[in-house]
């Protein structure tokens, strides 16, 4: 009769089960006697994680004497992982020895269940049980059991609920599940282990040629993930000078103390633009994925103001050149060099070549490039020889920042 309605009881009852199976004790204070009999059990899942039910287990002692127990207990189940069958679990419960007299009894232990609900499963557990034998608690008997039996599990209200539907793409992605999993599981797995996860749980997906990313989960919401393909991306290398500037369509890309850029870019063509020193450097370039393209860009030169005979003036095609090197001056110095040609008195000429790097000085200041930046050398004179436009000139030498 007892059998019979344990075994209706899962199909009338939402979520009940019933296990039945056999155990055996071994007692290592009581002469290391062993024990063994059988156990029947009726519950309910309460829980996707907590099993709550009532044991019975009678059976045997070596030395021929019979025993009985009964309780109840309550079952912590691991999160299904990936739709296995396997669930480790622990188990704790209270209950009467029945003896004479009888007396309270307490055990726990771990196990393992197998099985879907709806269908026979096997339950292997251990577990160490401690009875009083006074009312005191002064003397207490403990001894080891382990059992195996099987288990019919009725599908619960979650079970039954509709599920959420989960699209990851693409198929081999890798899903990264936060504690207590701290695990990567293949996306194919990961459907129960979702619905078990916390409100606004946080998981990574990511996938090899894909851009990864970080989804916040809603148990028993529908999620659909798609990774976009991440660009096919190669290296370009850029050697310079710290005090140059490099800019890539609208964004400056940092230097490294040494002058070297190193960055990873979206295959195709790049324009670079350098500019510091006076100068500024277009260059077309092309990033192949896989592939590291190089460019060492050549120093700075010095540029050369002309003037007219004994005049330190500034015509319009000087200024030009000053507003050009004011707006690509980076984080350069200059040094200014006035000059002469060899016509008239030497002590005039001298005094004309400073009046020139100082008129230079001036008009760079008023540009934007601070004095500090700026120093004025002794005028240097002509070749010997006979006087020449170039000789009267204001030579600006590009200089590195000065270290720290």
């Amino acid at each position: 009769m007892l059998l019979a309605l344990l075994l209706v009881l899962p199909s009338a009852l939402s979520g009940a089960l019933v296990e039945i199976g056999g155990h055996g004790g071994w007692d290592p204070a009581d002469g290391a006697s062993f024990s063994g009999g059988l156990e029947l059990g009726a519950g309910a899942s309460i829980h996707p994680r907590w099993d709550l039910g009532l044991v019975l287990a009678s059976g045997a002692r070596s030395d021929g004497s019979i025993f009985a127990r009964t309780g109840a207990e309550v079952r912590s189940l691991a999160p299904r992982a990936g739709g296995r069958s396997l669930r480790p679990f622990l188990v704790a419960g209270a209950g009467i020895g029945i003896d004479d007299p009888p007396m309270p009894a307490l055990w726990v232990g771990p196990g393992i269940l197998s099985g879907h609900a709806g269908r026979v499963g096997w339950r292997l557990e251990g577990r160490v049980v401690t009875q009083m034998e006074a009312m005191d608690w002064k003397g207490v008997h403990t001894w080891i059991e382990a059992g195996l039996g099987l288990h019919l599990r009725a599908r619960s209200p979650w079970d039954d609920a509709p599920s959420s539907t989960i699209s990851i793409t693409p198929d081999d992605a890798l899903v990264w599940l936060p504690h207590p999993w701290c695990a990567w599981v293949e996306a194919d797995q990961v459907a129960s282990i979702l619905e078990a996860l916390p409100a606004d749980a946080e998981i990574v997906v990511t996938s090899e040629g894909r851009l990864p990313t970080v989804v916040h989960v809603t148990p028993g919401a529908d999620l659909e993930v798609t990774l976009d393909e991440a660009p096919r991306q190669g290296a370009l290398v850029v050697l310079a000078n710290p005090a140059d500037r490099v800019r890539i369509g609208e964004h400056d890309l940092p230097l490294t103390p040494q002058g070297t850029l190193l960055a990873n870019l979206a295959e195709g063509p790049v324009a670079l633009e350098i500019s510091g020193g006076g100068r500024t450097v277009h260059q077309e370039l092309a990033v192949a994925e896989g592939w590291a393209t190089w460019l060492r860009v050549p120093p700075p030169e010095p540029v050369e103001i002309r003037f007219g005979v004994d005049s330190s003036d500034l015509d319009a095609a000087g200024r030009e050149v000053v507003a050009a090197i004011a707006g690509a001056r980076g984080s350069w110095r200059f040094r200014l060099e006035g000059s002469w040609s060899t016509e008239g008195e030497n002590a005039r000429n001298t005094s004309l070549g400073r009046s020139r790097a100082e008129a230079v000085h001036q008009a760079l200041v008023a540009a934007g490039v601070p004095s500090e930046a700026l120093e004025i050398a002794p005028p240097v004179a002509p070749p010997p020889g006979p006087p020449l436009p170039q000789h009267r000139v204001c030579r600006i030498v590009p200089l590195p920042p000065e270290a720290p």
